[in-house]
């Protein structure tokens, strides 16, 4: 998600500690790649959505009810993602490249980290409470 630089950051880190630590590892398979357009394109992996994903993204909102999310990250209108690219005037080269070499990745969603970018910066690193 994404906050006003201005927002508290210990507020921040203090809900993600307190939300995150009950949060069992989340296994996810990213089963494909799309392309969010405007005039600069990102390139993003595509997580298979399950409903502990979603439910552990609106946790984290609703522990934050006084703050204002940018609008992309609003629980219903969250594409959930994984950023592949920065902002690319033609994807087509990428997009070339990462066609015939794309194959699904399995893995585990293990923590949540709140970082300040650019230049990125973790500010804080929670690991989820339960190990499956």
């Amino acid at each position: 998600m994404i906050y006003p630089d201005e927002t508290s950051a210990r507020q921040l880190a203090s809900v993600i500690e307190q939300v995150v630590t009950s949060w069992d590892v989340l296994p996810v398979t990213l089963a494909g790649f799309g392309v969010f357009p405007g005039a600069t394109s990102i390139l993003w992996a595509v997580p298979v959505v399950t409903w502990q994903m979603l439910t552990y993204h609106a946790a984290l909102q609703a522990a934050l009810p006084n703050l204002q999310v940018h609008p992309h990250y609003v629980p219903g209108l969250w594409v959930p993602h994984v950023t592949l690219s920065g902002a690319l005037p033609d994807p087509a080269k990428a997009l070339a490249a990462l066609t015939p070499l794309w194959r699904p990745v399995t893995g585990f969603l293990s923590r949540v980290e709140l970082v300040r970018f650019r230049p990125v910066e973790v500010l804080k690193r929670q690991v989820f409470g339960k190990v499956v």
